[in-house]
């Protein structure tokens, strides 16, 4: 896994809670059908993630061909880098409802790639769109969509251990320093 970690202690275990119980719940609310089969396993690692990486892909050609979009898609709490992220989930989760519908791959997949990638994305230590996570350790990149859910939680933990370390440092946090 990566050593530089953008997200903190909060931000990981949130990650991994949420990842666990995606991936339990699955199976869980699954038991009546078949299980986890080999269209599953296929839909989880290959269909899915490539699904992802494909909608990123599309919509970092749209931020190339239109560099005034780009600039707006710069912070994560823009809203064009919101959108890219809503547009990356929505594909992938119509994906793979079209792919429950049309193939023997069950809903099953759909929460394990979702969970799992929550999962990777805590222990990689990775601050963008969850679901590109597994498609980025294969391809070693990091994508710059960042996730609107969780970008909060690594903003207030970044500005929390800013404050901390200059607390430590002997110095005031930036917000009590007073002007001369």
């Amino acid at each position: 896994m990566a050593t530089n970690r953008a997200i903190g202690p909060v931000g990981t275990a949130i990650r991994i809670g949420v990842g666990v119980l995606l991936a339990a719940a699955a199976i869980a609310f699954d038991y009546p059908s078949r299980g986890i089969s080999w269209w599953d396993v296929a839909a989880v690692l290959v269909v899915l993630p490539l699904t992802a990486v494909g909608a990123a892909a599309v919509l970092n050609t749209a931020y190339r061909r239109w560099p005034a979009l780009a600039r707006h898609t710069r912070t994560p709490w823009s809203a064009a880098q919101s959108g890219a992220a809503v547009i990356v989930i929505a594909v992938a989760v119509v994906v793979g409802t079209v792919l429950s519908f049309l193939t023997p791959v069950d809903r099953i997949a759909l929460f394990l790639f979702f969970g799992l990638s929550m999962v990777l994305a805590a222990l990689r230590g990775y601050d963008g769109c969850e679901i590109l996570a597994l498609p980025n350790i294969m391809l070693r990149r990091a994508d710059a969509i960042w996730c609107p859910l969780y970008s909060p939680i690594d903003s207030a933990e970044q500005l929390s251990d800013s404050t901390a370390t200059r607390v430590a440092h002997g110095r005031p946090p930036r917000q009590m320093r007073l002007r001369r």
